[in-house]
């Protein structure tokens, strides 16, 4: 019974780390924020903005690099199991990651012509709701191969849905296009963003969270606040008299360490599998050695019954049956001054061992009276034989 409730409770733990392990191991959640990281905040629109903005070269081949790297992430999709609709959603995306690397080239020929700012990201301009319909396709399929798993998210899905937030249609994007276009409508998206990064934030840490990513969440959550400073009280005041450029410089924010902070994040979450991998490992194994130990322990012990249950029947039924068949048989031979086992036992053994007792004590009562009359019979002949002389000898006179 021990082993039992610990071969149960092995295997409801097991049970429960596969799910956990199967949900944040999710292929397509995996895929999905690699692919939102290399097009999002500190990827490909990051750079591609900066660059419009700043006409560094350095920016440029950053943006082409993250590009690239978005292309071979859509290429991994193809290996997958997706439904027709993803796989649409993955032509989408491709499709216009297509337009940006020439959105990008023809920039650089902008730049090298001298055009200014605003008239490079208006020659620029690329349709975004293909690819925007896309992700958000591909983040529904991700929604659902998790819940299969008996969760309504994860860790891996909730920082898919952090760098969509921040990144290519979030955060990152609005907020590059209202200082290179001064368009109101993209600061209120820009500050929507912060406040949907905060919730998610926050449901991150409601999760059981390591140090490392306790203090990644508040690295994110600083540059953030940042963020939310430049637009309310800086970028607000220089859209109406300054260029593009000077607003650039003066809301500028050091990404770095909320940069940083996702790749710890994306980290924790890989090293969370496979510690939760190696657990099952150990629970499965210790469950293995706990079934052989009461394999070994039933056969121990089956034997030990059995062998119990041979001495005792043996003891109990077999040795006195013998015993009493050896009895009867001398007592049916004549011989009895033999003594009757087990007539103090109190079971049918005894019983029986009583039965076969009175039956050799009526045989020697028989016996005796035989002999009684056997010698009455002699006495009986000898007084006749001593008379008839007698009788003999006062017939004759």
């Amino acid at each position: 019974m021990v082993g039992g409730v610990y071969i149960n409770d092995g295997t409801i733990h097991v049970e429960k780390s596969w799910l956990t392990f199967s949900a944040e191991r999710s292929e397509t959640t995996r895929l999905e924020s690699s692919l939102r990281a290399s097009l999002g905040y500190g990827g490909m629109i990051h750079s591609f903005k900066n660059y419009v903005l700043r006409k560094d070269p350095e920016l440029k081949r950053k943006a082409l690099g993250h590009l690239n790297a978005a292309h071979a992430i859509l290429d991994q999709y193809g290996n997958l199991n997706l439904t027709n609709a993803e796989r649409a959603a993955v032509d989408d995306i491709a499709a216009t990651l297509n337009k940006y690397e020439m959105a990008i080239d023809h920039a650089e020929l902008l730049v090298n012509a001298g055009n200014n700012t605003q008239s490079i990201d208006a020659e620029v301009m690329v349709d975004d709701k293909p690819a925007f319909r896309g992700l958000e396709m591909l983040h529904e399929g991700s929604v659902i191969r998790v819940s299969r798993h008996g969760f309504t998210t994860s860790k891996g899905l909730l920082l898919g849905e952090l760098r969509a937030v921040l990144g290519y249609g979030g955060m990152i994007h609005h907020f590059k296009n209202y200082i290179l276009r001064g368009d109101e409508g993209y600061y209120q998206n820009s500050l929507a963003k912060l406040e949907e990064a905060q919730v998610l934030l926050n449901s991150y840490r409601s999760f059981d969270t390591t140090p490392g990513e306790r203090s990644a969440l508040d690295e994110i959550e600083d540059t953030l606040s940042a963020y939310e400073v430049g637009l309310r009280t800086k970028v607000e005041l220089l859209v109406a008299t300054s260029s593009p450029e000077q607003m650039d410089s003066v809301v500028k924010v050091d990404d770095r360490n909320a940069l940083r902070a996702l790749r710890i994040l994306d980290s924790e979450i890989a090293e969370n599998v496979q510690a939760l991998s190696q657990d099952m490992d150990m629970t499965i194994q210790k469950i293995e050695l706990v079934s052989m130990g009461l394999l070994w322990i039933s056969m121990i012990v089956l034997g030990g019954v059995a062998i119990a249950s041979f001495v005792l029947i043996r003891s109990q039924f077999i040795t006195p049956l013998h015993t009493l068949s050896l009895s009867m048989k001398e007592l049916c031979s004549g011989n009895l001054d033999i003594e009757i086992a087990h007539t103090e036992a109190k079971n049918e053994i005894g019983d029986m061992a009583r039965a076969v007792q009175m039956f050799r004590e009526n045989l020697v009562y028989v016996n005796n009276v035989d002999e009684q009359l056997v010698q009455s019979n002699d006495q009986l002949n000898f007084q006749l034989a001593s008379v008839n002389p007698a009788l003999e000898s006062c017939r004759l006179s």
